[in-house]
């Protein structure tokens, strides 16, 4: 009898018990697009309220990704250690809380502080949702699973954009966070009852009555239950175990890997939170109405929504690293397009749709192979730290658009000066190698 729990999903195929894991994991990252996203869709609305320059918003949109830097480093590791489940409800908790709070702020300050807790949390949720939707998945379907988990981040951005525009229409700004912060808390008790931890995390941390735990979550997918828990750990990536899992992420084995790994985060996040970030303002500024801002960032949400799910289909045909070398520079050469004809309203939109597809398909990318780069014991805390790093791209862009914009940088300009970081991660790609 196979006693290895999680060899038995990786070769078999498909059950409904562990579709609906990974489809629990694509709704959480579609209430993580919304909620990332809610602070640009509402950015004309907040600067008029609080008399905000540029620079000031800049600040704003930071403080949310600053605090995902942070739950990226600090909260996301703690899936390793009190598992993959435990922490994705602690997050989405912080999550559903701080978003409500945001619609009580009462000044600039305070809505910062909400939006960086709110960080924290979504920080602290998007790796392990990564994680345990690829340790559910066969080996065979891995990289579609995560490819369609992370898709559901441009799905909550286009949803989360049709919404704020009814609600801004008959409400204020207020209402969009309340009603945001609500479904998050909705979500609590679904998660409870139906997402089960990770069999890979029960099996190498062998917490109280793992074997029964494990027994039946297999129960659940229509297989056989293992007669004991293997010996020793069920995969090592490391050559000195007695190492603290962020040293491990620096041995021999992981350091070139590692360092490549970050570059390529920080460059694709910081293009990317640009453009996310900044798209609906950026089009204001470049001649177009509050309403037509949004769609442009709804179209570029669309654009993700298919180019996620072609990234993990051509994934299982051609090698991933290629492909997303393939999309980060598309994005480049895409993000210069969309900078020349940004004050051209429909030309823009078209160009939006293609972006989005290259550029959500390229971070969704990163999230793909990371858990090809480092083993089991790593997996979270590799992806949490990669990332952080990202995280400070991420944090940096926002704010260094808002200054740059107040010192009467073009808009094209922004948008070729923000393409940049998208090749270099295509480069990043050809230097990792994956086990």
């Amino acid at each position: 009898m196979n006693n290895s729990a999680q060899a038995l999903i990786d070769e078999s195929p498909m059950s409904a018990s562990q579709v609906i894991t990974v489809s629990l994991c694509v709704i959480l990252n579609m209430m993580d697009g919304i909620d990332i996203l809610l602070t640009a869709f509402t950015a004309a609305e907040l600067m008029q309220e609080w008399q905000l320059t540029n620079s000031d918003l800049g600040v704003l949109l930071s403080a949310g990704l600053f605090g995902m830097a942070a739950g990226a480093m600090f909260l996301a590791p703690m899936g390793d250690k009190w598992g993959r489940r435990t922490l994705i409800l602690i997050s989405l908790a912080i999550i559903g809380v701080c978003v409500v709070g945001c619609s009580f702020a009462a000044d600039y300050v305070e809505f910062s502080i909400w939006r960086f807790f709110t960080g924290i949390g979504v920080g602290g949720m998007i790796a392990n949702i990564g994680v345990i939707s690829s340790e559910f998945s066969s080996i065979k379907r891995r990289d579609f699973s995560v490819s369609l988990v992370m898709s559901g981040n441009p799905i909550g951005g286009v949803l989360g954009g049709l919404a704020t525009v009814y609600l801004l229409t008959h409400y204020d700004w207020r209402a969009v966070f309340l009603i945001a912060g609500c479904c998050s808390l909705v979500l609590l008790p679904l998660l409870f009852w139906k997402l089960p931890e990770s069999v890979a995390y029960l099996q190498h941390k062998k917490p109280k009555h793992a074997l029964q735990r494990i027994n039946k979550i297999l129960g659940k997918m229509n297989h056989q239950p293992i007669s004991e828990l293997p010996h020793g750990h069920i995969e090592i990536n490391t050559s000195d175990e007695s190492a603290s899992l962020f040293n491990s992420l620096f041995n021999k084995n992981n350091l070139f890997n590692t360092l490549f790994l970050w570059t390529a985060f920080f460059a694709v996040m910081f293009s990317f939170y640009f453009t996310m970030s900044w798209t609906p303002k950026l089009l204001v500024e470049a001649g177009m109405s509050p309403s037509e801002g949004i769609s442009g960032s709804i179209l570029l949400n669309l654009g993700g929504i298919l180019g996620a799910p072609v990234l993990g289909f051509l994934a299982a045909r051609y090698k991933l690293q290629k492909l997303i070398a393939l999309y980060t520079c598309s994005t480049g050469a895409l993000m210069i397009c969309f900078g020349l004809i940004s004050g051209s309203y429909s030309p823009a939109l078209f160009v939006a749709l293609f972006l989005g597809f290259f550029l959500l398909g390229s971070i969704i990318g990163m999230y793909a192979i990371t858990p090809h780069v480092y083993g089991v014991k790593q997996r979270a805390t590799g992806l949490g730290y990669a990332m952080a790093v990202g995280r400070l791209g991420a944090v940096l862009a926002p704010y260094l658009a808002g200054f740059l914009l107040d010192a009467d940088l073009s808009v094209m300009a922004l948008y070729i000066l923000f393409a940049l970081p998208m090749f270099v991660c295509g480069y990043c790609q050809y230097k990792i190698r994956v086990r």
